[in-house]
C-alpha cells in the first residue's frame, strides 16, 4: 500500500506529512504486521474479531494489539462483533468488563459493533434490536464509554428510490461512525479490463451518495472501504484492481472531502496488491493535512471545464503548501470515458507559484499568469502540489464536504 514521486520542493517524510486516517482492516491476533503499516504512513487499523475475545482468557488478545497499535503511534478500532453481524452472543456483564478494561487505552479510536446488519437474512429489525433493545449492546456500550465513537460498516449500494438505504438508515440510532466499502473489481472475464465495470467507473457517485445520506442524518463521520484484495480472497468473484483503479477508487472519495479511507483486508489480499495500497496510502499521506483542510470545486480556483460532473476538484493549503486534487469522471458510465485535454486551472488570486509538482507521475508544470494546463486520459487522477513563499491568509472554509470524528 512504496514507490514515491521525489518532493522537488519540500522534504517531508510520510509519517510526518499528515494525519490523514488510514489503514487496514486486519486481524486482532496478528500484530506484526502493524510496524510495517506505521511505515507505509497508515495512522488507523480496525482490528477484527475482537468480540471472540471479550472472556477472561481472551482479553490478552485485545490488550497486546492495543499495546502494539500504539507502539506503532496508530489508532484502533476494535471489532465488538460475534455473531448475526453484531456482539450478539457476548454475556452482558463480559461486553461490559471488555470495555471497561480497554475504554481508556490510548490507541483505542472507537468501536465496531455492527458488519452489514442491514443484510441480516433473519430481518434487520433482529439485528437492530440487539443493537438497541435486546441487550441494546450500543445504548450499553455509550453508557460505559461515551467519549469513543461506535461503528457499524454497510455494505455499499447506489439506490435511487432509497429502498435499500431505508435499511441502512434504520440503524442511524444505534452508530456514530457510518462506515461504507464497495469492492466492485470483478473476475469475470467481462470485467477483466480495466475499468470494465460499471460499479467501478460510477464509485464518486456512489460515495457522494451515501456521503450525503450520512451528513443529512448528523452522524459524526463517514469511513469509506477501498477494496485492497483481488484474486486470494475466499470468492472467486473477485480480481485485484489495477493502481489506476485503486487511485480512482480511492480518491474518489477523497476528493469529496471523506477523511477516513480504510482497505478491505489484508487476510484476503496478496503482496501485489499490498504494495499498490502501500503506494496509494503514501501518496494521501502527502496531501492529507491539505485535503483535511480543503474545500471540494472551491470556486477560487477557476478550471476551464465547468461542468463538475465531468472534473471534480478539492483545493486545500497547510501553511505554505498547496494541494490541487482533480479527478476526471467524465462519461463514467461507459468503459471508453472521456479523455479531458488542455484543462487550465487558474489558482486563487493570493497564490503565487512558478510551477506545481504532479505527484507520483515526475512531471513538473509551469504556472503561468496564475494558471497551468495539463490534460487526463479517462479516469484518470491527478495530484498538483506546490508551495509558496508565505502562508496564504484566506478566508475560512465553507464546511467541507466530509464530515470529521470529534474525538481522537
Amino acid at each position: 500500500m512504496i514507490v514515491l514521486t521525489a518532493l522537488l520542493f519540500l522534504s517531508t517524510s510520510v509519517q510526518a506529512a499528515g494525519n490523514f486516517k488510514t489503514g487496514w482492516w486486519t486481524d486482532i491476533q496478528k500484530t506484526s504486521q502493524l510496524s510495517q503499516y506505521a511505515a507505509d504512513g497508515n495512522t488507523l487499523v480496525l482490528a477484527l474479531s475482537g468480540g471472540w475475545f471479550t472472556d477472561a482468557s481472551g482479553r490478552p488478545v485485545i490488550q497486546r494489539f492495543l499495546d502494539t497499535a500504539q507502539a506503532n503511534n496508530l489508532k484502533a478500532i476494535v471489532s465488538l462483533v460475534r455473531q448475526n453481524s453484531t456482539p450478539s452472543g457476548i454475556p452482558v456483564e463480559e461486553f461490559v468488563t471488555a470495555v471497561n478494561t480497554f475504554k481508556n487505552h490510548p490507541a483505542l479510536y472507537g468501536w465496531y459493533i455492527g458488519d452489514e446488519p442491514e443484510k441480516y437474512k433473519a430481518g434487520s429489525q433482529i439485528t437492530h434490536s440487539y443493537l438497541a433493545t435486546d441487550p441494546g449492546y450500543y445504548s450499553l456500550l455509550k453508557s460505559i464509554d461515551p467519549v469513543h465513537p461506535i461503528m457499524i460498516s454497510f455494505d455499499m449500494i447506489y439506490d435511487p428510490y432509497d429502498t435499500y438505504w431505508a435499511k441502512i438508515s434504520s440503524f442511524f440510532d444505534v452508530t456514530d461512525l457510518v462506515g461504507m466499502h464497495n469492492y466492485p473489481f470483478w473476475s469475470p472475464t467481462q470485467y477483466l479490463a480495466e475499468f470494465s465495470g460499471t460499479s467501478m467507473r460510477t464509485q464518486y457517485d456512489v460515495w457522494k451518495y451515501a456521503l450525503n445520506k450520512t451528513q443529512a442524518a448528523a452522524k459524526s463521520s463517514f469511513i469509506a472501504t477501498a477494496q485492497g484484495f483481488g484474486y486470494q480472497s475466499n470468492a472467486a468473484i473477485y480480481r485485484d484492481p489495477t493502481y489506476n483503479e485503486l487511485r480512482y477508487q480511492t480518491f474518489s472519495a477523497i476528493v469529496q472531502g471523506i477523511d477516513h479511507v480504510l482497505f478491505w483486508y489484508d487476510g484476503w489480499s496478496n503482496d501485489t496488491t499490498k504494495g499498490l495500497v502501500k503506494r496509494v496510502i503514501a501518496d494521501i499521506q502527502l496531501i492529507g493535512k491539505e485535503m483535511e483542510a480543503g474545500r471540494t470545486n472551491d470556486p477560487a480556483v477557476n478550471v476551464s471545464i465547468a461542468d463538475r460532473d465531468q472534473l471534480v476538484f478539492r483545493y486545500g493549503s497547510n501553511g505554505t503548501r498547496h494541494v490541487l486534487l482533480a479527478v476526471n469522471i467524465a462519461n463514467r458510465r461507459s468503459a471508453s470515458g472521456a479523455a479531458l485535454t488542455n484543462v487550465r486551472f487558474t489558482l486563487p488570486r493570493a497564490v503565487h507559484a512558478s510551477q506545481v509538482e504532479v505527484l507520483d507521475e515526475g512531471r513538473i508544470i509551469p504556472v503561468t499568469d496564475g494558471a497551468f494546463t495539463d490534460s487526463f486520459s479517462r479516469f484518470e487522477v491527478h495530484v498538483y502540489r506546490f508551495v509558496t513563499e508565505t502562508a496564504v491568509n484566506s478566508e475560512p472554509p465553507a464546511p467541507p464536504s466530509g464530515v470529521r470524528v470529534v474525538v481522537e
